[in-house]
């Protein structure tokens, strides 16, 4: 296949699709809060109820703020409640990283065997058995 649609890439298609539909999500939803804020912008008395303090706020600020608190509050509860994962996640890293260092130093030791097997007295690669000394009690045959 020649031509653009040799070079096109599937992931980069849906990228670009997602990013369009969020912008499609997004714009009606930043107009729907405005449109929130800008009908409710009646006054209400903020009371801390142990201290003699009023603060008078608009309605949407109040309610705007709320929801922005707990987006935060819940962004930091589904955090904290990941951490188990993450520190599963990191653990398994850093497994496969010993891992693999413990590999190449086999790899080396192997060919450094091979090498060494390359040089023994058969001299061609050939595996040379060795023959245990006779022991007390064993015969010579």
């Amino acid at each position: 296949m020649r031509g653009p649609a040799a070079k096109r890439n599937p992931d980069t298609a849906v990228k670009k699709f997602l990013r369009h539909f969020s912008w499609i999500l997004t714009l009606p939803l930043f107009v729907i809060v405005g449109t929130f804020a800008v009908a409710n912008m009646g006054s209400v008395a903020l009371d801390f109820w142990p201290f003699d303090f009023t603060y008078p706020i608009p309605v949407s600020f109040l309610i705007l703020g709320s929801v922005f608190a707990g987006f935060l509050i819940g962004g930091l509860v589904t955090w904290a409640s990941a951490g188990r994962q993450r520190r599963r996640a990191r653990d398994a890293r850093n497994r496969i990283a010993n891992l693999e260092r413990e590999l190449q130093i086999l790899r080396g030791e192997k060919a450094l065997a091979e090498a060494k097997a390359a040089t023994a007295p058969g001299g061609r690669g050939e595996t040379v058995l060795l023959q245990r000394p006779n022991g007390p009690g064993q015969s010579a045959a």
